[in-house]
């Protein structure tokens, strides 16, 4: 990670090079099999950086805890329809999707009302 002036940048792993990432460009982030990886359209970035941390770095920039094990860029979110389960499934501008667990689900709403800025800013 770099902090520069009013700019964060995320380091990934992708075929054994290190790439930047622009977090305005990252859909979700998710955990799977121990490891957290970036969604950027078709590509999965692998960020050695705990989950928890990434949300907090994130935060400022949009992001929302989605599930236990997900992370998701609410200004990259097109629309988002309601399961059978009570959790929304999320269509990102790119074609990707995730979904958001019932627990998260008012305040993602609540968020989202705002227009995507969180409480603090």
């Amino acid at each position: 990670m770099i902090k520069g002036k009013n700019r964060l940048r995320l380091f990934g792993m992708e075929s054994d090079q290190t790439v930047l990432l622009e977090p305005g460009e990252i859909d979700f982030i998710y955990a799977e099999n121990r490891k957290i990886f970036a969604r950027i359209r078709k590509r999965n970035i692998e960020i050695r950086t705990k989950l928890y941390e990434v949300e907090e770095m994130l935060s400022p920039y949009g992001f929302m805890r989605f599930s236990k094990s997900v992370i998701g860029n609410l200004n990259q979110i097109e629309r988002f329809e309601l399961s059978f389960n009570g959790n929304l499934c999320v269509y990102f501008r790119s074609g990707n999707k995730e979904y958001i667990s019932r627990k998260y689900v008012a305040a993602i709403k609540k968020r989202l009302a705002m227009g995507g800025q969180s409480d603090d800013h």
